[in-house]
């Protein structure tokens, strides 16, 4: 089906309440303290010891680095002569990730972004399968930093902070944004209080769809799957992105097409102001564009428009496709009711849409989501 908007159950917009971390941090055991920094190559020299008990004491350590101690992890990692060692430093980096200290989660997962393009292969896949392993949480933490920049988000209906989550394995229906019921999408928009440059908008590159592209993944027969599996566990379905750009974005044009070359043409979808709120089948219909469901608290459901409408008309502009009603749909403003002419089975109907923004829409259908950084029960 076509659509204005991908089914989805609503998730945050007001991601206030995360601000990327909110837990406190755990208390420090200062009987057992941490590593200095003047002790880091001490302990990394331990982690190559001989002798297991001091590899395992040096990892323990690791484990109770603090945030600017984290910070220097990185470039150990790139640098070290020793595979293990650096492997061991991606295993601390993960444990400080999914940890519920604000600081040192927020150090370790800039260190971890950074090591993607690491020239080490060990390290790089090391820390790919890290970010891939815990993609929910990866993709809340892009959530929260596009939002401050003024981006709004729509999230996919059963989406948490626990990266356990398992859907189905199914092939996505073709096209944008794979528009079915039950729909597993993650929905950007980015609307005129958009505050961000280009180095924000490279933060949708950390969304699992997006990230999977570079990883391999299993083939079945000459059919590369959008989800992935793992050895003795369901499949994974990773939500899929969607972004709709929105009439009066400050985006440049080489911004929008620096979009659509880095996250997929298919993904980006322009669109006016307002919405009407509906979804449509694809192919062609004849003279008009038919409505395939309804979505919830959109322009369409609250003006009394129905699934099975033919909608032949706005304002007199003639609509002959889901294409030509997006098109005309660009002249309106937020608040103006427009008079759309629709078929139905009891004849023909005329019938009066205020138009909604996708702003106010967002806005009005969104929860709070939770902390990423709460522990999983």
């Amino acid at each position: 089906m076509q659509s204005e908007i991908p089914r989805s159950c609503p998730f945050a917009a007001t991601l206030a309440s995360i601000t990327l971390m909110c837990c406190p941090a755990f208390p420090q055991d200062h009987a057992a303290s941490t590593a200095t920094n003047d002790g880091l190559p001490e302990l990394v020299t331990n982690l190559n010891a001989n002798r297991f008990q001091e590899r395992l004491a040096a990892q323990k350590k690791l484990e109770r680095l603090t945030a600017p101690e984290i910070g220097h992890l990185g470039e150990i990692a790139r640098t070290h002569p020793a595979a293990e060692v650096a492997m061991r430093i991606v295993d601390a980096l993960e444990h400080h990730y999914i940890s519920t200290n604000q600081e040192n989660s927020r150090t370790a997962s800039a260190v971890l972004e950074s090591l993607l393009d690491c020239d080490r292969r060990i390290v790089r896949e090391a820390t790919s399968n890290v970010l891939m392993n815990h993609w929910a949480r990866r993709t809340l933490l892009a959530v929260e930093t596009l939002r401050q920049r003024g981006a709004l988000f729509l999230l996919p209906a059963g989406f948490g902070i626990t990266d356990e989550i398992r859907r189905p394995a199914a092939i996505p229906p073709r096209g944008f944004p794979g528009l079915l019921p039950g729909g597993n999408f993650i929905q950007v928009f980015i609307t005129d209080e958009w505050i961000g440059n280009r180095d924000d908008l490279s933060v949708l590159q950390r969304m699992p769809d997006i990230h999977r592209l570079n990883v391999p993944a299993p083939r079945i027969g000459n059919f590369r799957p959008g989800f992935f599996f793992r050895p003795g566990q369901p499949a994974v379905a990773y939500p899929r992105l969607a972004v709709f750009v929105i009439n009066g974005h400050p985006l440049k044009n080489q911004d929008v097409t620096w979009l659509r070359s880095t996250i997929g043409d298919a993904r980006i979808s322009d669109r006016g102001q307002v919405m009407l709120g509906i979804r449509a089948p694809w192919g062609a219909t004849a003279a008009g564009c038919r409505i395939g469901a309804i979505v919830p608290h959109g322009s369409a459901q609250l003006s009394g428009l129905e699934a099975g409408d033919l909608i032949t008309s706005v304002e007199g502009q003639t609509i002959e496709s889901f294409e030509d009603l997006v098109e005309v749909l660009r002249g309106f403003q937020v608040g103006e009711t427009v008079q759309v002419r629709v078929w139905r089975q009891s004849g023909l109907s005329l019938v009066d849409v205020e138009l909604r923004g996708w702003k106010e829409y967002v806005r009005s259908v969104t929860v709070d989501v939770p902390d990423p950084t709460a522990e999983s029960k």
